[in-house]
């Protein structure tokens, strides 16, 4: 048993739910000696007159940021949502862009310079371009003329667009051209004015209250009178302010976070110990706030019996077991967590890990995610009953007229039976990574199949779409409705309007518009 929680747990806690997980349905409860022949913790809690959300979201790789946005966004949609080696923090992911824009031609191997590239410009055309302001694009660079920077305080040098050494054509961010040559050589600076100027005594990227900053305006520059110049206030680049308004990390901040219920609003974060992205990072900062507000918040009454999530934290730096695909319960008992994955040794690993490791990934985000919604279907099923997987589509009217859909939909064992007729089940969304094609999740599918057909998961409708652009503009869409409006679309609405709706009117899908808040002393009826 490779579990490893990096934060100090009670050792009988841990003692009980591996006997729990080994023995069922013989366990211990918490406390209890190991010999003590009791039922372990449910997968499932039933809540009388539950009118809440049904609905699952989990994200791939950089679907797990919009995964994670939309949950947060759409409480009366979503019960629970999951990351599973994305970037979960916004604030942190802009101190590494910085970072790495100063250093430019000093970059790690992985993920190589192209893929960062396209990174970044997926992501300034989601978000909108946060490293300067042109008034006539939210994506592409001003260009034309010189830029006052602290590099170039009197503007004299020009400002340029420019060819990266990868091939990769940078139409998003200036770089100034010292020798005039027209190019972007070696050492000349890239220049990207996230905010004013300020001593980073913590190291982190990121200006804190008490770090002093100078009221130079965004150029950083003073005397140039430009905007935020001697306002006395620290002013960062207005579409900053866009990308933490869809930054899962701030909006936990901000108090969008369920801390009534012990199990609506429920995250589950993910990533290598080793990903060349590094995301762990992230995942470990947003689990570190979320910790913070459970402390602070008046935890709701743990049901006598029934469930057994508590109002807190868990931080895990292995899987639960060998097997990929658990043959029994895989326990969390807190309400949030946060799991890293061993790195990979093959160099060419795509940071979503091998076969295996897929597996386990998938086995225990889809365990947490269907122990945390409501009046689950775990149901018997015949030995006949098969589950299926179709291929579908549909018109999109958010992203352009007559964009097409394509998406994958798992329909549960037993979907067809004659006795199920009337039977409707959940959705659990799956936004693909970048560069995923719906060809390339059978470990998903598995997984979900395996874990349902043992009752380790619930029943649901999984559906998996992939996050492309549609038209000329290309690249990833983060799931996002695209603040560059040469990248078109409404690619949020997509999933939330239009692929809902039509799921709707074609599967039995459990449909809920309405929220309540539930008190969880309710659970042990």
């Amino acid at each position: 048993m490779r579990l490893k929680p990096r934060r100090i747990v009670s050792i009988v806690a841990l003692v009980c739910a591996a006997v729990a997980l080994a023995v069922m349905p013989g366990a211990c409860a918490k406390g209890d000696s190991v010999d003590v022949e009791e039922a372990p913790c449910p997968n499932e809690v039933i809540v009388k007159d539950f009118e809440g959300p049904v609905h699952m979201v989990m994200g791939i790789g950089f679907g797990g940021l919009a995964a994670l946005d939309i949950a947060l966004d759409r409480p009366e949609l979503f019960t629970t949502a999951a990351s599973l080696s994305g970037p979960v923090d916004l604030s942190l992911q802009l101190a590494q862009i910085k970072a790495r824009l100063d250093d430019f031609d000093n970059w790690p191997e992985r993920p190589s310079r192209a893929e960062y590239l396209q990174f970044l410009r997926d992501l300034f055309a989601a978000f909108g371009n946060p490293c300067s302001i042109n008034p006539d694009s939210k994506f592409y660079a001003p260009t034309g003329g010189s830029a006052i920077d602290p590099f170039n305080e009197d503007g004299t040098i020009s400002a340029i667009t420019f060819e990266d050494e990868s091939g990769f054509d940078v139409d998003f961010l200036l770089a100034l051209d010292e020798n005039g040559n027209g190019v972007r050589d070696a050492g000349e600076p890239v220049l990207c004015q996230l905010g004013e100027p300020f001593d980073d005594t913590d190291g982190d990227g990121i200006r804190d209250e008490n770090e002093a900053f100078d009221d130079f305006g965004l150029d950083g520059v003073d005397g140039t009178g430009d905007t935020g110049e001697g306002n006395g206030e620290y002013d960062l680049n207005p579409r900053v302010a866009n990308w933490l308004a869809h930054d899962p990390a701030t909006r936990v901040a901000n108090g969008e976070l369920n801390t009534n219920s012990l199990f609506l609003g429920a995250l589950y974060l993910e990533a290598g110990a080793e990903d060349f992205w590094d995301f762990q990072p992230q995942a470990d900062a947003l689990i570190g706030k979320i910790g913070e507000i459970y402390a602070e918040a008046d935890a709701p009454p743990r049901p006598t019996k029934g469930y057994c999530t508590q109002l807190e934290t868990g931080v895990y730096d292995g899987f639960i077991g060998d097997a990929p695909y658990p043959r029994r319960q895989v326990f969390f008992e807190e309400k949030s967590v946060s799991l890293s994955w061993p790195g990979q040794d093959d160099p060419d690993d795509d940071h979503l890990g091998d076969e295996a490791t897929r597996a386990a990934r998938f086995s225990h985000a889809l365990s947490f995610v269907s122990a945390r919604a409501a009046n689950g279907y775990f149901g018997d099923l015949k030995d006949e009953s098969a589950a299926l997987l179709e291929s579908d589509r549909f018109d999109a009217p958010s992203v352009a007229d007559g964009a097409r859909l394509n998406f994958k939909v798992y329909l549960p064992a037993g979907y067809y039976d004659t006795n199920a007729r009337f039977k409707t089940y959940p959705i659990l969304f799956v936004l693909l990574d970048q560069g995923q094609s719906l060809s390339d999740i059978p470990e998903l599918i598995e997984a979900q199949g395996t874990l349902a057909s043992r009752s380790l998961a619930q029943q649901v409708i999984l559906v998996a779409v992939r996050g492309e652009r549609r038209g000329d503009f290309g690249g990833y869409s983060f799931f996002a409705d695209q603040a560059a409006d040469e990248a078109g679309g409404d690619y949020r609405a997509l999933i939330l309007d239009d692929l809902l709706h039509y799921l709707e009117s074609r599967y039995r899908v459990v449909i809920r518009d309405t929220i309540i808040d539930v008190d969880d002393e309710d659970d042990d009826e």
